[in-house]
């Protein structure tokens, strides 16, 4: 790797617009198991817009989707934010709505009481964050029908969260595109993944290309590697059917002499950009499963736990307390990982094993500063992450290509073709778990299955 730049005086000049990202602890979202917690605008949009009572209960049972809904409760899958201290969503799924309604299922209005009063608290203490929905249907309908009843199902909850005092004027409502199914439609369960509404707190951020003249940034000793710790041995965990490997890949760190009036913040962000997990299972009549989870994530997106973040590791992150200048060290590591159901499709009755996985990921991590809200990007590097590795459950080993890590070199300004405001605006990379490695908790994506 080519010597890191010892000092940087930033005036991004690139007009491309790059990303930003949080990993608690300064790992990724895959290094942890993951949660089983988880527009139509009214025309009074006052803050006491009335709210309708929502029954359980679906109108028909005629057709197996709509039977499996009736039978079935509404689902939540929820992304946890532990910055606080304690387990709060910021990140919400609300799936198996009725099939043809709109209305809220009883568990549904029931979280969504749960985290509103919470969401009003912090929208009043930050006046940047937003609120984002956006919902969907199942391919039961024709398009033109699917669409309306995706907006109302989201607009639904638009006046619930009025209701409970959310300016509605901090909320917004996507229709300008039609979510990706959380599922291949091959069963009624699957169709009921994606009769949803999706629901997150977001940091709406323009991205700018240059410092403003009242603002100075020196950057020295800009680095970038590997952890240079060894990768852990893979997890066989068949009391939770998973399998998992983790890897101690990127770590980078910067000096920082800053130079404002005061309220400004120099910190790492980081973006997914490619996302690659598959795994091989074979039976004891030789015909074999591959799983795909390509379909679980919508990509890019950034890198985050906490949707509320500023970067990455806020707590290394520097941010000048008054006017004047400033020094301190800024750091970011990141631990990703990958994990796989071990039996599939159910630990007790599935007859097929895993085999083999592999395991590919591309990230970006900027060097940024944050000033009035807006974001400046100053340097960006390049990383990925891969495995490819035999599994042999019953001596509990693999072999082949363990996890590696490749590291790329700083380079000057914003990472071309990457839209930030448009990430930024998005949800968080955790916020569709696409894994299968737990057979007692209920995950919301279902991954691509291609049997032989």
């Amino acid at each position: 790797m080519k010597p890191s730049p010892k000092t940087v005086k930033n005036k991004t000049q690139e007009k491309d617009k790059p990303f930003f990202s949080k990993a608690e602890n300064g790992e990724s979202f895959f290094s942890k198991p993951g949660d089983n917690t988880l527009q139509r605008q009214p025309a009074n949009t006052k803050d006491t817009a009335p709210v309708a009572p929502v029954a359980d209960a679906c109108k028909s049972s005629n057709t197996p989707e709509s039977k499996w809904a009736n039978d079935n409760p509404g689902r939540i899958f929820g992304v946890e934010d532990n910055s606080a201290g304690k387990s709060q969503s910021n990140e919400l799924i609300f799936w198996n709505y009725c099939v043809g309604e709109a209305a809220m299922r009883s568990a549904h209005r029931e979280r969504l009481n749960e985290v509103a009063d919470r969401w009003v608290e912090i929208l009043k203490k930050d006046s940047a964050l937003k609120v984002k929905l956006q919902g969907a249907a199942s391919t039961s309908g024709n398009a033109d029908s699917n669409k309306a009843l995706a907006a109302e199902r989201a607009a639904i909850i638009r006046d619930f969260l009025i209701a409970k005092k959310i300016p509605g004027s901090r909320i917004e409502i996507d229709t300008s595109s039609s979510p990706r199914s959380l599922a291949p439609e091959t069963s009624p369960e699957n169709q009921a993944r994606n009769r949803r509404v999706e629901l997150f707190l977001f940091r709406a951020t323009p991205v700018v290309n240059k410092l403003p003249p009242w603002v100075d940034v020196q950057v020295e000793n800009l680095l970038i590697g590997q952890q240079g710790v060894p990768t852990p041995n893979p997890t066989f965990n068949e009391t939770d059917n998973f399998f998992a490997r983790n890897h101690f890949s990127m770590a980078a760190s910067a000096d920082i002499t800053l130079t404002s009036l005061g309220g400004t913040g120099v910190g790492f962000s980081q973006v997914l950009t490619r996302d690659t997990l598959m795994a091989q299972y074979s039976d004891n009549a030789g015909r074999t499963l591959l799983l795909d989870y390509g379909n679980c994530n919508l990509l890019p997106c950034k890198d985050l736990e906490n949707a509320t973040s500023h970067f990455a590791l806020d707590g290394l992150s520097m941010f000048n307390s008054g006017p004047g200048t400033t020094k301190g060290k800024i750091a970011i590591r990141d631990r990703p990982g990958a994990a796989f159901p071990l039996h599939y499709p159910d630990s007790k009755t599935g007859p097929f094993h895993l085999t083999h996985y592999f395991w590919l990921m591309d990230f970006t991590v900027v060097l940024g500063v944050r000033e009035m809200g807006a974001f400046i990007p100053l340097n960006h590097a390049f990383w990925s992450v891969a495995g490819s590795e035999n599994v042999d459950i019953k001596k509990k080993a693999v072999s082949g290509m363990a996890p590696i890590s490749v590291v790329g070199d700083w380079q000057q300004g914003a990472p071309p073709g990457l839209n930030l405001e448009a990430i930024y605006a998005g949800p968080t990379c955790r916020y569709v778990r696409r894994s299968e490695q737990f057979s007692a908790r209920e995950n919301v994506c279902k991954p691509n299955e291609t049997i032989e």
